[in-house]
């Protein structure tokens, strides 16, 4: 509709309406002009434009290299209106011999690598067509294909190019468009040609009998390529996936990777590797070096004397791409849409291409042959009575009245005449007959064969076959992938990658964890560092191969591999905990152990602060969980988990730890047999043992033997031998009733050093501590001790 003015046009629709038209158009455009490619030539729309843009130049294969950069903006500027970089990148593409079987371009210059280097400028390079690409440019002067004005209707393009070759399973095909994308794997050119062959003499052979020349995809950077059933299942159905899998061999105390899998970026490839060495993921690699050159990929992956290779390279294969599957997505354009072609649709696709090509070709061909042998036979004709020819022309006032002149008196097509008069003079009077006759003949023997071409279908069929053979002698080429029917399952044990190795790991109350070397920890004469107001909870070894838990007062616990705790100096703090998983605010560790198989441990015992306690086995915390909180203590609203305590399994730890001491604040005490505790299923709340008075709350519980030894905050000790078992809370002690000591560690069973550290950060080690009987104050170790220190030593 118009505006009052009769200015301005104005499209009566909703934006919804407007919206949907455009993008529709829109991804028509894109569909089929530039992301997919055409099931008949392989190309896309650029690659087209590329390849007839350098064939009509004359830069082939047989002529001089061109500057990139001509050839670039002779496409933009006649047939691909879009930015250089991309036609320049297409152009790139189609010369790397690591992305495609058979080139299409041939490039001077630094074309880029299999390390994703970019090509050089393409001022520097140069290039040319293929002998390959005659193959797919051949014939396209004799009205082979459609031709369609350009964008700016200057010139005529091809819609498609007259290849004699499948080139889109040979080379391969990816690209994303709206709503479609494509993954198309190359193939090896021998198969694909005999298959294609196979199938035009049998149009209703079966997959099967395809698959007898195709035996897979045939990567240009070879590897292996694993899974029989995606395959068929990808020719089938154009969709399926298979696993490809580098190429390595064992060469003393190295892993030699000689392929990877196609599309991975080497240098990419070998960071990462690098880094899984540097960061200690897996123990055992020396260095990773890259021996490649120009034509041969090595890369050597070093290991150490003691490493276990099989190992090495299953946990680089899964975690890394020398091992990475393979989608099959075969869409391609078929009949001017997008289709999910198998190998028979996509080879059907090009042999009715063939069929259309060749019949466009010889009804051209039988058309000039017509022409010719018409005018042979006016030329024949006109030998025997040349002179009286020559007499006309002379006595013709201009070309026109000596063509009527000549038709008139002998009866020759205006054809036919106007070639007689267009004769140049030393022809009219050297013309040989017999030369005319033999051409005649030829022509004539040429017509039949068009016509029989045209006419008998067997005769084209065979003509297809005759010329794939023919293109097969420049395509030809041993196979680079092979293929295995089954995708290799193979284990990793991590232990396996993993150096069995002795450290020392501390945790802190709010959480700080690390793990530090026996050496690093016996060099160090001083206290596992800490972060201002934090102290630590425990100390102990575990082994690289192990698993370390660590048990929160909310009643949660996280599994973390040793191997996986950062390692740093024992001066260090370490990292916090929250690396490994999620911990809210006011959360704090209560306890650690490291546990080799989860039978270390007979059961875990553990008290709340508001008197619940729980015997829980140690087995139900064997859960495949790493690194993240796994909730093993039911809490009621405002109660949190105080005291835990590790029972060990008799030949394994202390067999007689079979007591149970449960202290309060108050300095009440109980003492239980373990096995006098209710025993509950992980998750559970616990059971009270005693009525706590108003203010009192669980201060601690230990299992014990024999002795049990307290450290308080005002540097006392309290060591208290033959503590028997008494279900009735009493008195563990006689405190102070002015300034009292409050207990802040209990250690069972001491029978090793301790460490405690003064405010001036002195270390005063005790081999022995006095054996004091039950009920006796507290002793002043020294003065103006700070006991909130206090660590194990740990005898490596």
């Amino acid at each position: 509709m118009r505006d009052p003015n009769g200015i301005k046009e104005f499209l009566d629709m909703t934006i919804e309406e407007i919206f949907a038209d455009r993008f529709s158009r829109y991804s028509k455009y894109i569909i089929q002009e530039r992301a997919l490619p055409d099931v008949r030539d392989g190309l896309k729309p650029v690659q087209r434009r590329i390849l007839f843009s350098m064939h009509k130049e004359g830069n082939t294969f047989h002529k001089q290299f061109r500057k990139s950069a001509k050839t670039v903006g002779n496409v933009i500027g006649n047939y691909h209106p879009h930015g250089d970089v991309s036609v320049y990148e297409a152009m790139v593409r189609m010369s790397q011999d690591w992305k495609v079987n058979k080139q299409l371009v041939i490039m001077h210059g630094n074309n880029g690598s299999i390390d994703g280097d970019s090509a050089a400028a393409m001022r520097y390079t140069e290039a040319k067509l293929s002998e390959y690409a005659e193959l797919l440019t051949k014939n396209i002067k004799e009205d082979t294909v459609r031709m369609v004005p350009n964008f700016d209707d200057t010139e005529l393009e091809p819609t498609v190019m007259p290849t004699r070759v499948p080139n889109l399973l040979i080379n391969g095909s990816s690209g994303i468009s709206a709503g479609y994308a494509t993954d198309i794997p190359p193939h090896n050119p021998t198969e694909v040609i005999d298959a294609t062959i196979h199938l035009n003499q049998n149009r209703e052979c079966t997959l099967d009998d395809l698959m007898q020349f195709i035996k897979g995809p045939d990567f240009p950077t070879g590897a292996t390529a694993q899974g029989i059933d995606g395959i068929r299942q990808a020719y089938e159905t154009g969709r399926g996936k298979i696993s490809i899998r580098s190429d390595f061999h064992f060469d003393k105390n190295s892993i030699i990777i000689t392929a990877i899998p196609y599309d991975v970026n080497k240098s990419i490839l070998l960071q990462r590797i690098d880094l899984i060495r540097a960061e200690k993921k897996i123990q055992g690699i020396s260095e990773v070096l890259d021996q490649s050159d120009q034509k041969i990929m090595e890369i050597a992956i070093v290991c150490k004397k003691d490493g276990n290779k099989e190992a090495i390279i299953n946990y680089l294969l899964k975690n890394t791409d020398l091992q990475k599957s393979y989608s099959f997505n075969m869409i391609a354009i078929a009949n001017r849409k997008p289709m999910m072609l198998g190998i028979k649709g996509m080879l059907q696709g090009f042999l009715d291409h063939r069929e259309e090509v060749i019949t466009r070709r010889s009804e051209f061909r039988l058309e000039k042959a017509n022409v010719r042998i018409h005018l042979v036979e006016g030329l024949i004709k006109a030998v025997d009575v040349m002179d009286k020819i020559i007499k006309i022309i002379r006595n013709s006032k201009d070309k026109a009245s000596s063509r009527q002149n000549i038709m008139d008196e002998f009866d020759f097509s205006q054809l036919q005449a106007e070639a007689i008069v267009m004769m140049q003079l030393y022809k009219l009077s050297n013309t040989d007959v017999t030369i005319l006759i033999e051409e005649q003949e030829e022509l004539l023997e040429e017509i039949i064969i068009l016509e029989k071409i045209l006419n008998v279908r067997e005769v084209l069929i065979d003509l297809i076959t005759t010329e794939l053979r023919e293109a097969k002698e420049y395509t030809k080429r041993d196979r680079f992938t092979k293929i295995e029917d089954e995708i290799e399952k193979f284990s990793i044990n991590p232990k396996d990658l993993i150096k069995p190795e002795n450290m020392v790991v501390s945790i802190s109350k709010s959480g700080y964890i690390k793990r530090s070397t026996t050496r690093s920890y016996l060099a160090s004469n001083q206290l596992s560092s800490t972060i201002s107001g934090d102290s630590i909870v425990e100390n102990f070894i575990s082994n690289t191969r192990h698993n370390t838990l660590v048990f929160f007062n909310d009643g949660t616990y996280v599994i973390v591999p040793t191997i996986d705790i950062p390692e740093t100096k024992w001066k260090d703090v370490g990292k916090h905990i929250s690396t490994f998983c999620k911990i809210n605010d006011g959360v704090e560790v209560v306890g650690a152990l490291s546990t080799r198989n989860f039978k270390d441990f007979d059961q875990i015992i553990t008290a709340t602060v508001e008197g619940y306690v729980s015997r829980v086995l140690f087995n139900e915390f064997n859960v495949n969980k790493f690194k993240q909180k796994i909730l093993w203590h039911k809490l009621k609203a405002g109660d949190k988990v105080k005291g835990i305590s590790f029972k060990e399994i008799e030949g394994l730890g202390i067999a007689e730890a079979n007591k149970l001491l449960i202290l309060t604040n108050k300095d009440r005490h109980i003492v239980l047999n373990c096995e006098d505790v209710t025993s509950y299923n992980i998750k559970r709340l616990g059971k009270r043992y005693f009525k706590l008075r108003e203010g009192e709350k669980i201060l601690g519980i230990s299992v014990f033997s024999d002795t049990i030894s307290l450290f308080t905050d005002k540097g006392g000790y309290f060591h208290i031998n033959n503590l028997t078992c008494a279900e009735k809370p009493t008195a563990l002690y006689s405190n102070a009733k002015s300034n009292p000591h409050n207990v802040i560690k209990i250690i069972a069973d001491l029978d090793y050093d301790i460490l405690v550290a003064n405010e001036d950060e002195l270390i005063i080690p005790f081999s022995e501590l006095a054996k004091s009987k039950y009920g006796e104050r507290f002793k002043q170790l020294s003065k103006n001790i700070a006991c909130s220190n206090i660590e194990k030593i740990i005898k490596v």
